[in-house]
């Protein structure tokens, strides 16, 4: 399946959104890049991959329990 011009106008959106999420605290950018799946996934299960992949600063990472489907809140 080929993405349509929504598709990729929404990916580009949550992109831009993330990259200028910050700390409440700090205000320290909490994600270094967030890399569009087509660029960095490639052969033949490339279209089981993730369409946004997130690359953290130092600091911040995604939890296990968010592994797990779960939302925790520090």
């Amino acid at each position: 399946m080929n993405p349509g011009p929504e598709e990729e106008s929404l990916k580009k959106e949550i992109q831009t959104k993330l990259m200028a999420w910050e700390d409440p605290k700090n205000h320290a950018k909490i994600i270094k890049n967030v890399y569009l799946g087509q660029d960095i996934f490639k052969g033949q299960f490339a279209k089981d991959a993730p369409d946004l992949y997130i690359g953290f600063n130092a600091g911040f990472r995604a939890s296990w329990q968010t592994a797990l489907g779960n939302c925790p809140i520090s």
